[in-house]
């Protein structure tokens, strides 16, 4: 039986709003450790997230869906609800998501596994904004094996803006190499030949 401000948040007009008072009550109830309360808020976000027509509604909410339903340790489940997202940018974030929770529970296999999957979204985006964007948040995974490649292929994009935090956490030495090998060929000036 829904609690009342469940009720309530059927009153929510604000599709956003709305997805996102029900994703708190979700994380409330794991939080609680009430997994039959989850499952069925599980549900009702589903439910809510199909009936959303427009593609702006929809995306985010099913995005959140599977962020919270992967929070709530129902990785399977989140994995499947991921099949829903039919944009490449959304459900790679999505996708992000479970392989964040599932490292943290020490399910590296599913992690690298949906890394992978990632990895492939990333390659097919047209937008290197993007794509460097989410080979940095894989990256930032502790855990995962193809950190390095992760990292050196966001350099290679020419995006050095986003990798540089995630460089200087997972190998610290090659931030001070890269700082190094900059000082030094812009510091000696002009070759005089």
């Amino acid at each position: 039986m829904p609690h009342k401000g469940e009720v309530a948040a059927d009153s929510i007009a604000d599709p956003a709003e709305r997805t996102q008072t029900l994703t708190a009550f979700l994380r409330n109830a794991v939080s609680r450790g009430d997994q039959r309360h989850a499952a069925t808020l599980i549900d009702a976000i589903e439910a809510h997230a199909r009936s959303l027509l427009s593609a702006d509604e929809r995306l985010p909410a099913l995005t959140e869906l599977v962020g919270a339903t992967a929070s709530a340790g129902q990785l399977r489940r989140a994995e499947v609800l991921t099949d829903l997202i039919d944009s490449p940018a959304y459900q790679g974030t999505a996708l992000i998501e479970i392989v964040k929770v599932a490292a943290a529970a020490g399910d590296l296999r599913r992690a690298e596994r949906l890394s992978e999957r990632i990895h492939q979204i990333a390659s097919v985006t047209s937008s290197p904004t993007y794509r460097a964007q989410m080979l940095v948040a894989l990256a930032e995974v502790t855990g995962l094996t193809n950190t390095r490649r992760l990292l050196a292929e966001t350099l290679a994009l020419g995006h050095w803006n986003y990798a540089v935090d995630a460089l200087a956490d997972q190998e610290p030495g090659a931030v001070s190499a890269l700082i190094d090998e900059y000082l030094t060929s812009h510091m000696r000036g002009p070759d005089p030949h």
